[in-house]
Order: C-alpha cells, then sequence, then structure tokens
C-alpha cells in the first residue's frame, strides 16, 4: 500500500481581546484515525524490505497499533520560524578531531535517562524538549532525574498549537518564559505526573532546573550539516530535532534505517533526541535516535537513521546547562621514582565557555603545581588549555603520594571548579625481575618459569604474561591438585645492605578457593630459615582475578638493611575438594630508601666512606642505520643511583635502557653515576647513518649558515627568554666547576634535587657552556651548547 498524503487543516480559537482564528498547515501520512498498520500493511513492509534492499527490520509494536494522530506531534508555525531567525548560532568545531563514533550513552554511567511513551498525544515536542534537558542534567550533574512533559503540554501559554495535537520544542520554559502562573524551569514528573491530555495544568508547582540559554543549529525545515551536529552533540550534549514519519518508520524494530522514501514529503512531523553517531553504520554514516514512543519501538526505544534520512536533525537544538565554564579533565595522575622523572596523564585542562557572551576565569593553585596562566578572558565558543606542570620542590619530595587541588572561578557567574592531582613518588628502584629470562629461582612441586596456557576451572589462568612472555606461575596449564601438601618458589638471596623502607610489588593472577581449604601464602625471610608471612588468602571469601592485579607489601621489618633476604609464594596445603588455577606472578619490583650517610644494618663501609665509584657501560650496536635500536648493557659498581643522557634529548634512570635513536648523527651517550660522597660519569659514541641512497647532506630542519659564525642556543628566538640553570649563580649560561660543585654540595645536605644537581655536573664536565630550549622539562631543558663565539 502506498503511502500518500494530504493537507490537514488546524483552526484553533484561542481569546486576545477579540476572537482570533488561526489556520496551522501540516503535511501528513493519508492514514486513518484508527488502528494505524494491519498485519497485512506489516507484511507488505517486509517484502518492501527484501526488494529494496533495507538494512533495517520491521514489525509490530506499541506505535503501529495507534492512530497517526498520536504519534506525530510537530507543527511549524510563523511563530517558531521566527523564533528560529532569532536563536540559529552554529557551534564552533573543535580544535580537535572528533572521532567516527560517539555514543552519550556510554560516555555517562549508568543508569541513563529512562525511554518514555507519549502515549494517545501526540507530545513528542514535549517529550524531545524534555528529554534533551534529562541528559545534560545526567551529564553534567551525574544526576538521573524524571522531569514533567505534562507541564509543557498543559501549562504552556502558546496562542496556539503545543497540545495534543502537535507542537514544537520549547526550551524557553526551561529558561525564562512564564507559564500559566508566571513561573519558568524544568517541574519534576512527581510533581506534575504526564496524563496524556492537554487541558490540565495544576500550577504553581516547584521548579527545580532551568538552562543557560538555546540554539538551533540551522534552518528547521532541513537537516544543518553533519559535522554541526556532531560538533553541538559532542560539546553540549543530546540534541532535540525533527524528522519525518514513514510507515516504514513507524514499523522500525531495529538495524540502520534507510526508507528514503518518506523525504518525498518535504515536511518534518515527528520529535526525537539524538544522542549519538556511528561514521561505521548505513552508506555513509547513521545517527543514533531515542524516540518517545516506548520500548518496543526500535531497539528498546533507540535507533539508528542513516544522515539525512526522513530530514533527521531538521531543527537540531542544543541547550546550554550548568555553568558556561566547562572544565575537563577534573583529575590528573602523575607517578614517577623520587628525585623524578615523572609521567602523568595529562598536562593541562580544558577551559571552554559553552555559553554565548564573554566570561572571565581566574585559578590558584599550591606552589609544588605551577599554572600556565593564572586568569584570563573566554569569548562565547572560545576554549583555553590550561597548562599544569610540576614544580622544582617535587623533585625534593620523599615517597609517597601526595594531592593537590587546582580552584577554577568563573568570575562572571561565581562557579567554582576543581581539578584534583595526585602524585605518587616511588622509592628508587633495588631490585627488578621482569621475567624476560629466568632468574633461577628455587622452585618446588609445580611451580615452573614460562608462559602461562590459559587453562584451568573457575577463572581460568592469563593465556598471556603481563608484560613480556613468561610468568612464574604453579601449574602453566591448569589448576593445583587437591590434597597438595605446601610447595614454594623461593627468590635467590637479595642484598638490601644500606636500604631502607623496603617494599615488594608485584603483577598477581590468582585463583584460589577460600583460605580454611586452600592456602595461598607469601613469607620473606633473612637467614632463609625463620619466615614472616606477610598476606594469605582469606578465610572466607575465594580469589578468582580474571586479571593482573598489582600486589604491594611492605616488607622493610625483615628486610631493611639486610644482606641475604628471601621472597617465598606458598601453594598450599588444600583439601581434597575443589581446586582453582593457583599462582601467577610477573614483573616483580624492590624499592627502597638508601640509608642516610653513615647508617645502615649489617656489614659496610664505615662513617662518612663509600665504596668506590666506578661507571661504564657498553652498547651495541655502537653504530647502523637509523632509525636505529640500541642496547645498553651497565656495568657500574659502587653507585647509588644512575641517569642516562642519550645526546639526542632523550634520558632515562633504568639500570641497562634500550634506547632508539630516530635521526641521523653522532651521538655522545653519557651515563651519569652517583653515591653519597661523589658523582662520575662514562660516555660513549654512538654514530647513526642515513640510509644508503638518501641525500647524506644537511640534515632537515638545520639552520642555514651553520658553522659561519655565532650558533644560536636552542630555546632561544622563540619568544620566550631562556631561563639559566639553578646552579648558574651569575646566570652568563657557563657551569664552571665552582659552581657545580657548590650546587652538589647541596644537594648533599638536602637542599637541591638530585635530577638538578646530575644535570649540573654533566653540564660542566660537557664542557661547561649550556643552553636553554622549551622542547624539554626541567632539568633537561638545559642542554650542551657550542662555547660562545665572541667577537673583539
Amino acid at each position: 500500500m502506498k503511502l500518500l498524503s494530504f493537507t490537514r487543516i488546524f483552526c484553533r480559537h484561542r481569546q486576545i481581546g477579540a476572537a482570533l482564528l488561526f489556520c496551522l498547515v501540516s503535511l501528513l501520512p493519508g492514514i486513518p484515525a484508527r488502528a494505524q498498520l494491519t498485519q497485512e500493511d506489516i507484511e507488505a513492509l517486509q517484502r518492501e524490505s527484501v526488494e529494496k534492499g533495507w538494512t533495517f527490520t520491521v514489525g509490530e509494536n506499541e506505535a503501529t497499533r495507534r492512530p497517526v494522530e498520536q504519534l506525530a506531534g510537530v507543527v511549524i508555525t510563523e511563530e517558531v520560524l521566527a523564533e528560529a531567525a532569532e536563536k540559529t548560532l552554529p557551534p564552533k568545531a573543535l580544535d580537535k578531531s572528533l572521532p567516527s563514533r560517539f555514543d552519550w550513552r556510554e560516555e555517562v554511567s549508568a543508569p541513563l535517562p529512562t525511554i518514555k511513551d507519549q502515549g494517545g498525544c501526540g507530545s513528542c515536542w514535549a517529550f524531545a524538549t524534555v528529554g534533551a534537558l534529562e541528559w545534560a542534567i545526567k551529564i553534567i550533574d551525574d544526576d538521573v532525574v524524571d522531569l514533567s512533559e505534562q507541564w509543557l503540554l498543559g501549562c504552556n501559554t502558546s496562542l496556539f498549537g503545543n497540545d495534543c495535537d502537535g507542537g514544537f520544542i520549547l526550551h524557553n520554559y526551561h529558561k525564562n518564559q512564564a507559564d500559566q502562573c508566571g513561573q519558568s524551569g524544568a517541574v519534576l514528573e512527581a510533581d506534575c505526573p504526564y496524563q496524556e491530555r492537554d487541558d490540565y495544568c495544576g500550577c504553581p508547582y516547584t521548579h527545580h532546573y532551568w538552562i543557560q540559554d538555546w540554539a538551533y543549529l540551522g534552518n528547521i525545515l532541513t537537516p544543518p550539516p553533519v559535522e554541526d551536529i556532531k560538533a553541538a552533540l559532542y560539546s553540549y550534549g543530546p540534541l532535540a530535532c525533527y524528522v519525518k514519519m514513514s510507515k516504514s518508520f513507524i514499523a522500525y524494530t531495529g538495524g540502520v534505517f534507510n526508507d528514503h522514501d518518506g523525504e518525498k514529503i518535504e515536511l518534518t512531523d515527528h520529535a526525537v533526541v539524538i544522542v549519538g553517531w556511528d561514521d561505521g553504520q548505513g552508506a555513509a554514516g547513521a545517527w543514533m535516535v531515542k524516540n518517545s514512543w516506548g520500548t518496543s519501538w526500535g531497539d528498546d526505544g533507540y535507533g539508528y537513521m542513516e544522515y539525512g534520512v526522513n530530514l533527521i536533525g531538521a531543527g537540531a537544538s542544543y541547550i546550554i546547562y550548568g555553568d558556561a565554564l566547562s572544565v575537563t579533565s577534573r583529575s590528573i595522575a602523575a607517578s614517577g621514582e623520587m628525585g623524578g622523572p615523572f609521567s602523568a596523564t595529562g598536562d593541562e585542562v580544558l577551559l571552554k565557555n559553552t555559553g554565548t557572551s564573554a566570561l572571565t576565569w581566574s585559578a590558584t593553585s599550591p606552589a609544588w603545581l605551577p599554572l600556565s596562566a593564572y586568569g584570563g578572558a573566554l569569548n562565547a565558543g572560545e576554549q583555553f588549555y590550561l597548562g599544569i606542570s610540576l614544580g622544582d620542590a617535587v623533585y625534593t619530595l620523599d615517597p609517597g603520594v601526595y594531592t593537590g587541588i587546582i580552584t577554577i572561578f568563573n568570575e562572571t557567574s561565581g562557579g567554582t571548579f576543581t581539578v584534583t592531582v595526585t602524585l605518587t613518588i616511588t622509592a628508587p628502584l633495588v631490585h627488578e625481575f621482569s621475567l624476560d629470562v629466568n632468574p633461577g629461582w628455587a622452585v618446588e612441586g609445580q611451580w615452573a618459569f614460562g608462559v602461562p596456557q590459559g587453562g584451568g576451572s573457575y577463572n581460568s589462568d592469563p593465556d598471556s604474561a603481563y608484560t613480556g612472555g613468561n610468568v612464574y606461575g604453579y601449574n602453566l596449564a591448569g589448576n593445583y591438585t587437591n590434597s597438595l601438601p605446601e610447595k614454594t618458589l623461593t627468590t635467590t638471596a637479595l642484598d638490601f645492605t644500606g636500604i631502607s623502607g623496603v617494599t615488594l610489588r608485584f603483577m598477581r593472577w590468582l585463583g584460589v578457593e577460600e583460605g580454611q581449604y586452600d592456602k595461598a601464602v607469601i613469607r620473606v625471610s633473612n637467614d632463609g630459615t625463620n619466615w614472616s608471612t606477610i598476606w594469605t588468602n582469606p578465610a572466607n571469601a575465594d580469589i578468582d582475578e580474571s586479571s593482573w592485579t598489582e600486589c604491594v607489601y611492605d616488607i622493610s621489618p625483615v628486610a631493611d638493611g639486610q644482606s641475604q633476604v628471601y621472597v617465598q609464594w606458598v601453594m598450599g596445603p588444600t583439601d581434597g575438594s575443589v581446586a582453582f588455577p593457583g599462582w601467577n606472578i610477573d614483573d616483580i619490583q624492590f624499592r627502597g630508601l638508601p640509608s642516610a650517610e653513615g647508617e645502615g644494618e649489617g656489614e659496610g663501609e664505615g662513617e662518612g666512606e663509600c665504596e668506590e665509584l666506578l661507571p661504564a657501560f657498553t652498547a651495541s650496536p655502537m653504530a647502523g642505520v637509523v632509525p636505529l635500536t640500541v642496547s645498553f648493557t651497565n656495568h657500574t659498581t659502587g653507585q647509588d643511583g644512575v641517569i642516562w643522557d642519550f645526546g639526542d634529548g632523550g634520558y632515562a634512570m633504568d639500570w641497562g635502557p634500550v634506547h632508539t635513536f630516530e635521526a641521523p648523527g653522532t651521538f655522545n651517550v653519557t651515563l651519569s653515576a652517583w653515591n653519597l660522597c661523589e658523582e662520575k660519569t662514562w660516555q660513549e659514541t654512538i654514530t647513526v647513518f642515513t640510509p644508503e641512497g638518501e641525500s647524506e647532506g644537511e640534515g632537515e630542519g638545520e639552520d642555514e649558515g651553520e658553522g659561519e659564525g655565532e650558533a644560536p642556543a636552542e630555546g632561544e628566538g622563540e619568544g620566550e627568554a631562556p631561563v639559566p640553570h639553578p646552579a648558574d649563580t651569575n646566570e652568563d649560561f657557563r657551569l664552571v666547576l665552582s659552581e657545580a660543585i657548590a650546587y652538589l654540595a647541596g644537594w648533599q645536605q638536602g637542599a637541591n634535587p638530585i635530577a638538578y644537581a646530575i644535570r649540573a655536573a654533566y653540564l660542566w664536565q660537557g664542557g661547561e657552556t649550556y643552553a636553554f630550549t622549551l622542547e624539554a622539562v626541567p632539568p633537561l631543558c638545559w642542554v650542551l651548547a657550542p662555547p660562545l663565539i665572541i667577537d673583539n
């Protein structure tokens, strides 16, 4: 049965001094006011689906059983056209590319705003208006609220329309437009329940939510550009919009709607909410749509619609809820060893003015969290990335977890936002076992080193290591056995002489029955005979981990200052009933603090004495074609710590790092080692060649005229004055012996950061003359430079 159309005349009277007759014209499908689609109609649609290759399914749902006037509810009038002309403001595109797929349902925590049913009233316009605000509240406040459509339906003061015979989106009532009692703002569903009728209003009500503003994206009769809809959806939240109904749309039960025949009648008659997009669906992408026909329509009330089909997106409008100043991210985590370097989940916060007028902002932060700016102004739609860095004081902090609060104020609205920065500082690494190679620990029973097989019952063993390929595990192929006596994995002797605050950290994947039946234990000893238990599985709960878990234990009471420390992982004893996969461990680390000078238990050097410091390393290969990956083997003895400078801007504090040189050139790799008494360096040269066939002349990016006069210092000439190293007391960008020694003495006395002291020694030993670069963070921003050429 072909879908026809006819002109429907709405004539309504409202008294304004004298009687005023208004006639509204709306194009609607020619379907009688009875059960909308019969079984024969649905079967005909299903045959049409096969013939036309629709990518969606059709069938009976609640909407197919209703008259069309209970579904169609959009009336385009002179009032709404005039409003659209004044309220059109396409969003500014973000400066970062939008994802190919985005779904607000995946961006917020459960529960989600509910799917509703407009029932026997053409009030889809009210449900779309309320739906957009309910989603904004969920996104901004993380609250699920049920707002009243009945208040919009029965209490609006429109001269015509906006009733059960149809209407248009009414965001103004959620902003400042007064209802029949002179009030504005959203009302709760509990205070004004939906009644499927437009002649009821029990105001005054208590009003709870207001929007700042709203705007259309473009012409309300046709869809705006896809990228404008995406930008608004991404920036502000789900959008209320209009769409054209068709028989196939009404009977839609899932898939990607792509019946473009509905576009032959070019006027919308229904309102929905767009909640996301997916460029990989349909011919060129599809919108994710929330409808108001209950959960039997589409996929539990949601559906996919190809971009542009049935005029989807016409009249799309976004709302601005909450403070005009948007602040993201609201939390940042940083971590690293004492003295740095530190890595973080981010180093900036995005400030965006989502409002329609300019605002001013200010910010405060702890001294150890300096900001790139502490105030400014943002025009409507403008954004600013506020940089966050770690101050010098961080490099002197002891191990621990530190929290700093950055407070950002919207000076225009009075709004306040906080950004929490958590800094975790760990003690230096003393011993590390990545299990890339077998460390040769003592094993009993089915303890083994190797590749996990993913077998076993309950949670199963992992099918891969946490990093690398190998783990230590009990029965790598499956479960431990019943009636198992105690079986152990024991490390070799570990030396913690002169170390305090020793901790054990490793990754664990464990399956074990509750402790009253089966045992899993960790214990430690400093003589190999007397053992102290540091962890055992709980007595009344199984452990059935299905992912790797980080475990950290304090073993300092047994390990501090001891020269022979053993750690033991125990499987068993077990009872005779059920069995689990047992232990899997990977990436074992021991950390601790070097004791203060002259302290420490066990045998060691006398007070004020240090073991002779002898830095040395080898590299392989020493030369090769770019990109060249080099492995460094550290042979240093007598050290408390080391830091590597690869000569290309990279650095590391690992014992034996692997580094890739990404550009051709000659690189002096420097290993700096130190103990409580001194610091020394060792240097080797790595040569990286251009691949055969490529030009071996000057590399890209080299300054013209290089070698013809004074070489500019790195970081100069880029709009920011160079900053001298703190050890450079006369700020002449030369670090002489006396300055370096003075700064190192300050480090030994606890006044100067160790990383800065190491850099001072490196700059002095490397030729004294140095430069400042913006391309790296302190202390690596100070780099060696050619000697200054002074013309007399």
